[in-house]
């Protein structure tokens, strides 16, 4: 999945849906700065910890619902999307950024050239 996106080392990535943080840890070995966001706080601090503790620290933590993006974080270079999200954003992420993946649908959508 994150070689679908194919990043680039200068890349500014958002994911939405940062769980256990396993995938912003993967999206940090080969972004720049990766922003994720996550509904449920507890997850999002154990994650927040964890990478912090392996000195993962160009990665950016937020609670809150990743739907709405991080819009003082903006503009990104590519969007992961772990969790659900409506189509509304869905089409919006087509439109404002490189590409998006989300593994629940299998499929990528790119935009390189922007």
């Amino acid at each position: 999945m994150t070689e679908a996106l194919q990043i680039r080392s200068r890349d500014r990535v958002f994911e939405v849906g940062t769980g256990s943080g396993y995938q912003a840890a993967v999206l940090v070995r080969f972004a720049a700065l990766v922003f994720t966001v996550e509904r449920i706080g507890e997850l999002q601090q154990t994650a927040h910890a964890v990478l912090e503790e392996i000195g993962m620290d160009n990665v950016f933590f937020r609670v809150g619902d990743g739907s709405c993006g991080w819009p003082e974080r903006a503009r990104y270079d590519r969007i992961f999307l772990n969790a659900g999200v409506p189509e509304v954003l869905k089409a919006q992420l087509s439109w404002t950024v490189g590409g998006w993946w989300s593994p629940w649908e299998a499929r990528i959508c790119r935009n390189w050239s922007r």
